[in-house]
């Protein structure tokens, strides 16, 4: 034995982590090793924990991984140098393994060896599983396709184009759809402009065109470069109806418009579109549009029509001092030019009714046709009086 235990002795010890009776995860000393011997010695179950190794616990390195060991299993070989105070507690003066006048078991740990294996060409092995992989899976018709991508159509004005046209390349890949096959699919979701758009480039471009160059051609042709769909959305507000059917639309309009959008904008976007009187009755210290939406569902029942919305917002704008004569919708007259033409219940002013110019040349046919009647029956009542002088002067 090369040490000399009048200074200290290197061992080599396994402490691991394990479930104790009560449930809890304890750390326990497993076995002990003297340095230069072959042979592991067991601790035995009663004298495990380390409770019973107080000692061992004033050895930094020992208290160092300790701390590591947290999860039931986990275990850690370690060699250490014991003091001569504490190699007492487990050494005989021959080295022999003790622990309180117990001398330990001799175990045998079994040394499972990994047989050796000829290097393997990681990449080539997992190119060929791939290669398999999709040579065996099953191909999706067109049928299971429709009905598997959550997409909605494209018709040329429904959505942003950028946005919907990223959305259909992502549920194509999720269904591992080959890029050359794309734009065959894209025609499964177009309506309308959008299916006039690909009946031209197909003939235009051919089937064997590479995806990118329909691509290209789909956002030349339908990405927005004017502000008319920015006024639409962002003037987008409750004229009636369902307040929860309005927020709902109005987020799905504005995350169309702008994916990234803030929350918080878009709460705020929301709130302003509703009636004044609601506005003032939610919190603005809301955080989500889930809670907006379920916060308006509160107030939805309070709110059927365009009037009855006008009526509370005109309440709530005297309250404020404001005293604007409101009008209601019920109140209005229909333009009396739009009903002689035979269009009734166009609610605008009659200086503003297109059809003015027209009235002008109606009235002037039914002028001349009153006219003409009138001639008409002044030509038959003189006949006729003259009828009844000639029989009187005969009689």
């Amino acid at each position: 034995m090369s040490q000399n235990k009048k200074y200290s002795v290197l061992v080599h010890l396994r402490i691991q982590a394990e479930e104790a009776v009560d449930g809890k995860i304890t750390q326990k000393l497993k076995t002990i090793r003297p340095d230069g011997r072959e042979k592991i010695y067991l601790f035995p179950v009663e004298h495990q924990e380390l409770k019973f190794h107080e000692e061992l616990l004033t050895i930094n390195k020992i208290k160092k991984i300790c701390k590591c060991i947290k999860k039931c299993g986990e275990f850690r070989n370690i060699s250490v140098e014991l003091p001569r105070e504490i190699a007492n507690l487990y050494l005989d003066s021959d080295f022999d393994p003790v622990f309180k006048d117990y001398y330990l078991e001799e175990v045998v740990e079994k040394i499972n060896k990994i047989p050796e294996t000829p290097s393997l060409d990681i990449p080539e092995i997992i190119r060929k599983i791939v290669e398999t992989l999709s040579s065996n899976r099953p191909q999706l018709s067109f049928n299971d396709i429709t009905k598997n991508f959550i997409l909605d159509n494209y018709n040329g004005r429904n959505d942003n184009a950028e946005l919907w046209l990223e959305n259909f390349e992502n549920e194509c890949i999720r269904f591992e759809i080959a890029e050359e096959k794309m734009f065959e699919v894209l025609r499964l979701f177009l309506d309308g402009n959008a299916k006039e758009w690909y009946t031209s480039a197909r003939i235009k471009y051919g089937l064997e065109t590479p995806w990118v160059v329909f691509k290209d051609s789909f956002r030349k042709t339908f990405s927005e470069k004017g502000w008319s769909s920015a006024r639409l959305v962002y003037n987008f507000r409750h004229k009636g109806g369902s307040m929860v059917e309005y927020a709902l639309k109005k987020e799905r309009m504005l995350l169309s418009r702008d994916p990234k959008m803030p929350e918080a904008i878009r709460i705020d976007l929301i709130v302003i579109g509703l009636p004044i009187f609601i506005q003032e009755k939610l919190d603005n210290e809301i955080k989500s549009t889930e809670h907006l939406i379920s916060e308006i569902r509160k107030f939805d029942t309070k709110v059927s029509n365009v009037d009855s919305v006008e009526v509370e917002n005109e309440v709530f704008n005297q309250k404020l001092g404001n005293k604007q004569k409101f009008h209601p919708k019920s109140e209005k007259k229909p333009c009396e030019i739009c009903e002689k033409l035979g269009s009734p219940n166009r609610f605008h002013k009659q200086d503003d009714c297109w059809n003015k110019h027209r009235i002008k040349t109606v009235n002037t046919t039914e002028l001349q046709r009153d006219l003409n009647d009138r001639i008409s029956n002044f030509t038959i009542s003189q006949k006729e009086e003259t009828d009844i002088t000639k029989r009187n002067l005969m009689g």
